[in-house]
C-alpha cells in the first residue's frame, strides 16, 4: 500500500488515541517490518521503519501466535516481553495490537499502540483499533484489486507501469507467448482457456524467485520481471525452466498441445518500459520464427 495511504490511517487512529506511538507491520515468516511508525516522542522508534526484524523480538509476536488481539498492561511485568529490545532498550511499558487480515483469511500483520507508561489501553482502545484494522484491511483488497488481473490473480498491465517506475534501474524482462493457445481455446471454448491460464499462471510463478514480478498483460501475454543486476547465464536457465514447464501438458484435461516462446532483454539503466517491451517483443516474435519452445535473447540497444 502506499505510504501516503498508511500515513493518513495512522493519523485518523491518533485522532480517536491521541498521545501513543502507532505503527503498522507486515508479518512475513519470521520476519516482521514496521511499514509506518507515527511517533509523537524522542523514542527513536523511527529507527526500525522499513527494516525488517526477527518476529520473535517484537511485542506483535503474541499477535501471530494467538491471531487474536492482544493487550499488555506492562511489558517490564510481563514474562514474554520484558527482555525485548523495545521494552529494555525504548522504555515502552504499554501495549496494545490487532491483527490485520486479507480478504481470504490469511495474515497480513497488525495495527499496534505502544506508550512509555504502564498501563495506559483498555478496551476502548482494542474496540478503537479493530475498528481501523478492518478498515485498513478494506483498503488494501481495494489496492489489490486495481492491480490485480481478475482471472489469474497476477499482476496487470496497469500495475506493470506502476511497477517499473519504482524498480531497480537494473534487471531483465522476459516476454512470454504461448504457442498454439488459440487454436486450443478455439477447439474448447473459453472456459477451458480460462482454465489453462491459470494452470500457465501456477507453472510460471513455481519458476519466479520471491523478488521477481509476473504480470499478465492480457490473453496469453505475460511479462517477467527479475530485477538487479542481469545475469545472462541465470537468464537462460530461467527461460530454459519456463518452457520445460509448459511443454508437458499429458497429464492436463482436455488433451492439448501449447508450449511457449520467450523474448528477453536486459537493461543496466533505467530505460523506458515501452521501448524494452517493444526489443523484447522483438526477441519473442523470432523466437516464433524458430518452433515452439524455444527463447531469444536480445540487445537492450
Amino acid at each position: 500500500m502506499e505510504g501516503n495511504a498508511l500515513d493518513n490511517l495512522l493519523e485518523l487512529v491518533n485522532n480517536a488515541l491521541p498521545d501513543n506511538q502507532l505503527y503498522i507491520g507486515r508479518i512475513d515468516g519470521d520476519t516482521f517490518t514496521l511499514l509506518r511508525i507515527l511517533d509523537q516522542g524522542d523514542t527513536n522508534l523511527k529507527a526500525y521503519e522499513n527494516k525488517p526484524i526477527a518476529l520473535s523480538e517484537t511485542y506483535c509476536h503474541q499477535v501471530f501466535i494467538t491471531k487474536a488481539p492482544v493487550m499488555i498492561k506492562n511489558t517490564a511485568a510481563n514474562r514474554k516481553t520484558k527482555s525485548l529490545p523495545f521494552t529494555k532498550q525504548l522504555a515502552f511499558r504499554s501495549y496494545a495490537g490487532v491483527p490485520i487480515y486479507y480478504q481470504d483469511g490469511s495474515l497480513f500483520g497488525s495495527l499496534c499502540a505502544i506508550n512509555l507508561k504502564p498501563g495506559q489501553f483498555d478496551h476502548h482502545t482494542m474496540e478503537v483499533l479493530e475498528k481501523f484494522s478492518r478498515l485498513f484491511a478494506h483498503l488494501m483488497e481495494l489496492e489489490k484489486q486495481a492491480k490485480q488481473d481478475m482471472l489469474t490473480k497476477t499482476y496487470n498491465r496497469r500495475y506493470l507501469h506502476e511497477y517499473f517506475e519504482k524498480a531497480s534501474i537494473k534487471g531483465t524482462l522476459l516476454s512470454i507467448d504461448l504457442d498454439g493457445f488459440k487454436e486450443v481455446n478455439d477447439c474448447y471454448g473459453h472456459a477451458a482457456g480460462n482454465e489453462i491460464l491459470i494452470e500457465v499462471t501456477r507453472r510460471l510463478e513455481q519458476n519466479l524467485r520471491e523478488q521477481d514480478r509476473l504480470f499478465r498483460l492480457g490473453g496469453d501475454e505475460f511479462i517477467i520481471i527479475l530485477p538487479g543486476s542481469p545475469n545472462e547465464s541465470f537468464s537462460r536457465t530461467c527461460a530454459q525452466a519456463i518452457i520445460a514447464s509448459l511443454s508437458e501438458w499429458s497429464d492436463f484435461s482436455p488433451a492439448i498441445d501449447i508450449s511457449v516462446s520467450i523474448g528477453i532483454v536486459h537493461y543496466q539503466n533505467k530505460q523506458s518500459l515501452k521501448k524494452l517491451l517493444q526489443i523484447a517483443d522483438e526477441g519473442l516474435y523470432q523466437a516464433k520464427q524458430q518452433g515452439k519452445g524455444k527463447f531469444t535473447m536480445m540487445p537492450s540497444g
